[in-house]
């Protein structure tokens, strides 16, 4: 990885408590920067841009995970 994709990674795995979950919004944010990249209009560096979906995507995969029935 380089530093960036190293920087969200430790970011997912502090925010999500488990390299399980850290993964999967790892995964998605990927998915998120290659449909939105030509969307990406410079305004910020393109870290801080990736890390603010990796953000949107962690509080995204907490609030799905929350709302889970218990089996």
């Amino acid at each position: 990885m380089n530093s960036c994709a190293d920087e969200i990674y430790t970011y997912l795995v502090s925010r999500m408590g488990n390299r399980f979950d850290a993964d999967d919004v790892f995964q998605s944010t990927f998915f998120k920067v290659r449909r939105f990249l030509p969307s990406f209009r410079g305004d910020s560096s393109p870290t801080t841009w990736v890390m603010r979906i990796a953000m949107n995507e962690a509080s995204s995969f907490r609030q799905c995970k929350g709302r889970e029935l218990p089996l």
